[in-house]
């Protein structure tokens, strides 16, 4: 795992999933990931979407998660270092998980469908 997340650390280009958070559902807790209440904790603290389990607020900022002391994985300084960090992200639903990452830096890359990109544009 360590030599692992070494050479992450020299890649020039990951391609990322980005989730966006829902106070009623989620795919992190549906899987054991965290709890409900963790879960519940994270969106009251403002958390929009996370990629890599690195959780984050519509202005980017990067959150403190349960799960992120949990995990063995890429941080949000090794993210925000990589060239070309490209996520394939559709649904106006996933705008507010967009944007937080676009600013925190976390993605620098998107492919998306036309009505998503319209309301990223109409909330920039």
């Amino acid at each position: 795992i360590r030599d692992a997340l070494t050479l992450a650390r020299d890649v020039e280009v990951a391609l990322v999933n980005l989730n966006s958070l829902d106070a009623r559902k989620s795919s992190l807790t549906d899987a054991g990931y965290l709890t409900r209440s963790e879960y519940s904790e994270i969106t009251e603290a403002g958390a929009v979407g996370s990629v890599c389990a690195v959780h984050y607020d519509h202005n980017g900022q990067m959150l403190d998660s349960p799960l992120t002391h949990r995990l063995i994985g890429v941080t949000a300084e090794t993210l925000q270092s990589i060239p070309l960090t490209l996520s394939v992200v559709g649904g106006q639903d996933k705008a507010q998980a967009v944007l937080g990452a676009i600013r925190g830096g976390l993605i620098n890359c998107l492919v998306t469908d036309d009505e998503t990109a319209r309301t990223l544009v109409d909330h920039a």
